[in-house]
This record gives C-alpha cells, structure tokens and sequence, in this order.
C-alpha cells in the first residue's frame, strides 16, 4: 500500500498494518513540517520516503535493553520497524532539498 501525503505542517497517525506501507512526503519545499506518531505497535513496517529530497537526522531506539541511536545522512528514506510501539515519534523539517529528522521510540523503532 502506498500513501502520497499531500499537505504540509500536520501530524499523521499511521494505523496498525497488516502490510508493509510506504508513506511519500510531497515535493520539498523549505519550511515544511510533519509529525508522524504511532497509535499503537505499528505490525509491519513503515518507509518514509521524500519526494525530491533526502533525509538527515537522528533516531533514539530507547528500549529497556539498551538505548541506540540509528543515523541517516542523506539517506533516500527512514523506517518505523514493524515493532514500533505506541508514541514513537518522527519529526521532519524541511530545509529545500533535506528533510532534517528526530525522532524516540521505547523500543526498536527505527531502521
């Protein structure tokens, strides 16, 4: 299943999947901002993919565990892991041709 978001500056809640999903941001445009937060364990994984630009930023993976930080620097797109719990978070700002990212999760959330 794939999803074109076509707003900007709002947050979006992807629903528990059953199949794997790809979410694709619109064009950049500098200033544009979206919020991604899970509901509840998100089932499968979830891609972020821009449209046009790349994607820069920092992760926290803060499970019992141990916490890790997963790094992306000019990469093509982002994932929620299929064990992303409720409250893991993405945020996105866009600065023209880079999406510059943050984001937790309680758990292994991102790849």
């Amino acid at each position: 299943m794939f999803q074109k978001m076509r707003q900007a500056n709002y947050c979006f809640y992807p629903p528990r999947q059953e199949v794997q999903i790809t979410l694709h941001l619109p064009a950049a445009r500098p200033g544009m901002y979206f919020k991604i937060m899970t509901t509840g364990t998100t089932g499968e994984i979830v891609t972020i993919t821009p449209t046009g630009a790349t994607v820069t930023g920092l992760f926290i993976n803060n499970n019992a565990a141990a916490v890790a930080a997963v790094t992306k620097n000019g990469a093509a797109s982002f994932n929620f892991t299929d064990a992303a719990t409720i409250g893991t978070w993405v945020e996105m700002v866009c600065g023209g041709s880079v999406w510059y990212v943050s984001g937790n999760s309680g758990v292994v959330g991102f790849a």
